[in-house]
């Protein structure tokens, strides 16, 4: 428990400093780096990491799709054909690879690799995109909707992990996750969708210019924690099937970047598209 306090923290201080060079290549580049990190953890999951050429595939792929969110307004018009040409340029590798491994690769192992490696590239480039999008119509606020992405996998994490510890009697989903309970999962929901008002009063008073609607606060809190247990799930699930414990060692006491980012890639997304939305209707600040 010591270790995974102390390693959550050291995590938290690394976050907070990207967070800050937020309008910096930096913080991009940090999303990069994750982002091929994570990637390489699918592939050695799946006992794949032996093949050299799908190693370098997939953390290219990873990396060069987050950086070169960096030029998306010099080049717009170029970084959006660029994005789709490392789609398709990626999935030609992954078949060519398939194809000369001697039958080592199956079709169903590319299929993963690139579902997974969609999956994970999308999330952290929609933090980017939020980063953007908020940048453009409010930029007091960026760092404070950041903020609450991060919240918005964390807090109901770390609530369901000790409400059901204390709490929980009833399997969630037993088969993939056993130690998974109905009241931690309870717990974290509640938690996060009281937390996200609270945080919302919280930026307020650090900046009196924000006005929080707490309304959507608590429901982007209560839409995070749900679609958060359900990344979580799904790396578990991942997990799983291939036998593994955790996807890395990375930060001792919680595993790889996956094991720590897994609810994280799940609500950014959401969290895009919920702010996207409320910008027009009604603003989170």
């Amino acid at each position: 428990m010591l270790v995974r306090i102390i390693s959550g923290s050291i995590g938290a201080i690394v976050l907070g400093l990207v967070l800050y060079l937020k309008d910096t290549f930096v913080f991009n580049l940090a999303l990069a780096v994750l982002t091929s990190i994570a990637i390489f953890e699918v592939i050695r999951a799946f006992g794949l990491n032996k093949h050299k050429s799908l190693v370098i595939a997939g953390i290219s792929y990873g990396f060069l799709s987050v950086a070169l969110l960096e030029i998306r307004f010099v080049y717009s018009l170029l970084f959006t054909y660029a994005g789709l040409f490392l789609d398709v340029a990626f999935a030609f590798a992954l078949l060519l690879i398939m194809l000369f491994s001697n039958y080592t690769i199956r079709f169903e192992n590319i299929a993963v690799i690139f579902a997974s490696s969609a999956f994970i590239t999308f999330g952290f480039s929609s933090y980017s995109e939020i980063n953007t999008l908020v940048s453009l119509s409010n930029k007091g606020a960026s760092i404070y909707i950041l903020i609450l992405c991060a919240c918005g996998a964390f807090i109901a994490d770390t609530g369901a992990y000790f409400i059901g510890s204390l709490f929980g009697k009833h399997k969630l989903c037993p088969t993939i996750s056993p130690k998974k309970s109905v009241e931690g999962f309870v717990g974290g929901v509640a938690i996060n969708t009281i937390a996200f008002p609270l945080l919302g009063l919280l930026f307020s008073c650090i900046n009196s210019s924000l006005q929080p609607n707490y309304i959507v606060l608590a429901v982007m809190g209560l839409l995070c924690a749900v679609t958060g247990c359900i990344g979580d799930l799904f790396a578990s699930f991942i997990k799983r099937s291939t036998g593994i414990k955790d996807f890395g060692k990375i930060m001792p006491g919680h595993g790889g970047v996956l094991d720590r980012f897994d609810s994280f890639l799940a609500v950014v997304p959401l969290m895009y598209l919920f702010i996207t939305v409320s910008f027009m209707y009604f603003p989170v600040f």
